[in-house]
């Protein structure tokens, strides 16, 4: 028998942090942002509604956690059910244990049955095609599924080298571009610890700002809740050792960096920056291979370079995979009656 309790408070949330913690690396295809490091930081610094995490247990064991809240754009607007975390993040769904992942989700889609006076609609984001949401067994509601963003991701077989699964045409170019680097001056590939993550991680908002500001633009670390979000985020993923965040220092400059997360058996490639003045040592490029032979040392089997269909992700042989919004209601009139295009526009920078 699977138990479900509310959570409504981040007290209470916060106090589940070791056994959600314990949960999330039981399960492999979870991702980062799935983690409480992620999702705790985000409704601390941009949640706003009422939290509603349903919490699954069996035997007192946590089994499984949908990190709900509900909110609205108003008075008298429709209350809408989503995952903590929508919005900025890339990958978002429920957390359950491996081999109860469709008893769970139908277990929290009859407590949304249960509940269906407290809210007008559920959009659940950004679900694998694997997710149990898409595939559990319908209950009494209405439901509407709908591509709505393309992750790309580099498949990396066991043994690979990666010389040799590039494409030749970027194998190439990466060359070429090491060679005026090393012409450059003296290089070096830093990746953030307890002593260099404060520094390193403010040269990453520095640089990709700086690339926004070329385009006349502004990125989406421009803004400061943005990035107070991404420090406390980050801070958690270094003190898991889930931190991926690298530097190419160029002289005593910081010239790029990469900012990812290792989850299992995958990188993340979350954001990215560099000095456009530098864009001729194809800076990020270099720091990306360096953090794919890193991962491929380590054993990791997937890159995923997330949401967007940025053209930089295909020079390496990455392949699409689709990303799906739910919507569930209680009437069928209420679900959104939209578009079925992919949004490929979702995340700036």
């Amino acid at each position: 028998m699977i138990d479900l309790e509310e959570v409504t408070t981040v007290e209470a949330l916060e106090a589940l942090r070791p056994e959600w913690s314990a949960l999330y690396e039981r399960c492999a295809g979870a991702t980062p942002f799935q983690s409480p490091e992620w999702l705790l930081s985000w409704w601390k610094c941009f949640g706003a509604g009422q939290l509603w995490v349903l919490v699954l247990r069996r035997g007192g064991r946590l089994v499984g956690l949908a990190p709900f809240f509900i909110g609205s754009l108003g008075e008298g607007a429709p209350r809408h059910v989503g995952f903590i975390g929508t919005g900025i993040t890339d990958t978002l769904d429920l957390l359950l244990e491996p081999g109860l992942e469709s008893v769970g989700a139908l277990r929290i889609l009859e407590r949304l049955a249960q509940c269906s006076a407290r809210w007008d609609l559920c959009d659940f984001q950004e679900l694998r095609p694997d997710s149990a949401l898409l595939t559990a067994s319908r209950s009494a509601l209405h439901f509407r599924i709908v591509p709505q963003s393309v992750s790309p991701r580099l498949l990396l077989p066991e043994g690979t080298n990666l010389e040799t699964i590039l494409p030749p045409v970027h194998r190439r170019n990466l060359r070429r571009a090491r060679r005026r680097l090393e012409a450059a001056g003296r290089f070096v590939f830093d990746r953030a610890d307890a002593h260099t993550f404060p520094a390193l991680l403010e040269d990453f908002f520095r640089l990709h700002e700086n690339r926004w500001e070329k385009r006349e633009g502004a990125g989406v670390l421009a803004d400061p809740a943005i990035r107070a979000f991404h420090r406390e985020a980050a801070a958690g993923f270094l003190r898991q050792g889930a931190l991926r965040l690298y530097g190419l220092r160029l002289g005593e400059t910081v010239i790029a960096s990469l900012y990812a997360f290792r989850k299992g058996s995958g990188l993340y490639c979350y954001l990215s920056g560099f000095d456009p003045e530098k864009a001729d040592y194809s800076p990020g490029a270099l720091l990306l291979k360096h953090a794919i032979e890193e991962a491929i040392g380590e054993g990791l089997r997937e890159v995923d370079f997330l949401r967007g269909k940025e053209p930089y992700k295909y020079l390496w042989g990455a392949s699409d995979r689709v990303h799906y919004r739910l919507w569930i209601a209680p009437v069928a009139s209420s679900l959104p009656q939209g578009s079925e295009e992919i949004d490929r526009s979702l995340k700036t920078g």
